[in-house]
């Protein structure tokens, strides 16, 4: 070998190796989700006047979806409301029938396969048949196809079936608002959506403790079937009595604490729509990559965030969803555009009595680069290199692709603070890494 073929070599070991030590990270997201756990333990613990509830409510409140496992219904007696109860047997009803249609599509194409291979399988046999006078081999050839034909429709049922449990476990968006909260034209629209949310969600724990105590107390029913029409909503001139305008977030406050209070579940659940939990999740992800040898920051991107209510049978949990802007740092000053990612984050309880949160999960959905500031000039192998280290902050257990998801499922008290402590200890140890910025 040459000497330049041998300098050609150490370069390209000595390229490798730069590379190699960009995704070796010493804490991704993963690592420091138990530090986020005892975080969002805390927030959502805090009283109505010591967090932010009221002002993202507040900011939030338009962007709220309810979602279920079909075919959940809420039944729930109330006059002030009625359209909002409407707008949902309607809902239903429509839900009913797709459910229905899909039910026939599926028995349709089950049905026609099954027919097709009939007739396949009878005109295999005929071939056979005269085959066989030629072979004896040729019977055991039939049988195994036989067989083989059987095995290949059982699959099919199955693949049917499979299906339809997918199709029953999808959760569905349902409707929640009411005719006077989907009248643009009125000029209370927003206050009487305002409304509808915190009714939604009162109505969610009223059926669910409903529920509880059939189930604990059969003989209690007749008792709880006359609890149901005790359940109280929140009407639209309870709420303009109190809440002169929802940008004065004191007001709001008030709002909660009289008509609910800080134990109140509808209190306790909506207390999660606090922005210190994308904060508290995002400025540890910042704190990941501020340990990597690749400058790369973000920011928020207006309009984005939303809020998703999850109604299982037997939990409930709140998923904020968001997208940010990734910015490559040029000097000391200047920030150009990278590329975008979508993720979110789900806070679920243990329970709909709201004990404590159970779990966290965040998913990493989606990257591009439709953002990019093409002035930057970087090759395409340098984005996949940045991308690389991006996906292994986020985790460096697994591998980089996309969508990528992890979780803390154990939030036993002990446990957390024993990995807080491991956690702390070492990020003392951790060093910023010099930067070279080409």
């Amino acid at each position: 070998m040459s000497q330049q073929q041998t300098n050609n070599s150490l370069q390209q070991q000595i390229v490798a190796n730069e590379r190699a030590s960009l995704l070796d990270i010493d804490q991704s997201l993963e690592d420091l989700l138990p530090i986020i756990g005892t975080e969002f333990d805390a927030i959502s613990k805090k009283p109505i006047q010591s967090s932010f509830l009221a002002r993202d409510l507040v900011r939030m409140y338009g962007n709220i979806s309810f979602y279920r496992l079909p075919p959940t219904t809420i039944t729930t007696k109330n006059t002030t409301n009625s359209g909002s109860n409407e707008n949902l047997a309607g809902k239903n009803v429509e839900k009913k029938e797709e459910e229905e249609q899909i039910e026939e599509n599926l028995n349709k194409a089950e049905e026609e396969k099954a027919e097709k291979k009939e007739e396949d399988k009878k005109e295999e046999e005929q071939e056979n048949r005269i085959t066989s006078n030629n072979s004896s081999t040729s019977v055991v050839v039939i049988e195994n196809n036989n067989v083989e034909e059987k095995k290949d429709e059982n699959l099919t049922s199955t693949e049917i079936n499979n299906e339809k449990k997918e199709n029953n476990n999808v959760m569905e968006e349902f409707e929640f608002r009411s005719k006077e909260a989907l009248d643009k034209e009125n000029p209370l629209h927003s206050d009487y959506l305002f409304v509808d949310v915190v009714n939604q969600v009162t109505k969610i724990f009223f059926e669910k403790e409903n529920s509880f105590l059939m189930n604990k107390h059969a003989e209690m029913n007749k008792e709880n079937e006359e609890k149901k029409e005790e359940i109280e909503l929140l009407d639209i001139n309870s709420f303009l009595e109190i809440v002169k305008s929802k940008s004065v977030w004191n007001d709001v406050s008030k709002l909660l604490e009289v008509k609910y209070g800080n134990e109140h579940p509808v209190v306790r659940y909506l207390t999660l729509v606090d922005q210190a939990f994308v904060v508290s999740l995002l400025g540890h992800f910042a704190e990941a990559l501020f340990f990597t040898k690749t400058p790369i920051r973000f920011k928020d991107i207006r309009g984005t965030w939303k809020i998703k209510i999850y109604c299982y049978e037997n939990t409930i949990s709140m998923v904020h969803e968001r997208m940010e802007q990734m910015l490559l740092p040029i000097g000391n000053t200047l920030l150009k555009n990278l590329f975008q990612f979508s993720w979110n984050v789900e806070i679920i309880f243990d329970n709909y009595q709201l004990d404590h949160i159970s779990a966290i999960h965040v998913t990493l959905k989606d990257i591009h680069w439709d953002s990019y500031d093409n002035s930057l000039n970087l090759t395409e192998e340098k984005k996949q290199e940045i991308e690389k280290v991006f996906l292994k902050t986020f985790s460096k257990h697994q591998e980089p692709k996309l969508p990528l998801r992890i979780s803390l499922v154990d939030m036993d008290p002990k446990h957390l603070r024993l990995l807080v402590k491991n956690l702390r200890q070492q990020s003392k140890q951790l060093v910023k890494p010099v930067i070279q910025v080409s």
